[in-house]
């Protein structure tokens, strides 16, 4: 599997979900076409599925150079495949152009 992020960490769904809000309110949630606000979704996961929030995941935090992903991961913490849970991107400016 290749990978543009190299360096990752294993945690769980929750503690994922609270490092994305750490990053500030320009960073949104993507995946199967639908976008979240991150501190949305994990409101949304507590209240609807807390059983999901102890599934180990890799967070492949955004760069300078790029968005971030949560992949699902297997019991050794290895991404299971290509296609992550979400995409972390940087909300675009909502300044107008002058």
């Amino acid at each position: 599997m290749a990978q543009q992020h190299t360096f990752y960490r294993t945690l769980t769904l929750q503690a994922s979900l609270e490092e994305v809000i750490r990053l500030g309110k320009t960073y949104r949630l993507t995946g199967t076409g639908k976008e979240w606000d991150p501190s949305d979704l994990l409101e949304w996961l507590q209240q609807k599925h807390p059983d999901l929030l102890d599934l180990p995941v890799a967070l492949f935090p955004p760069s300078a150079h790029g968005d971030g992903v949560v992949f699902d991961v297997d019991l050794e913490g290895r991404p299971k495949t290509d296609v992550p849970l979400y995409f972390i991107e940087r909300r675009g400016s909502t300044v107008a152009p002058l």
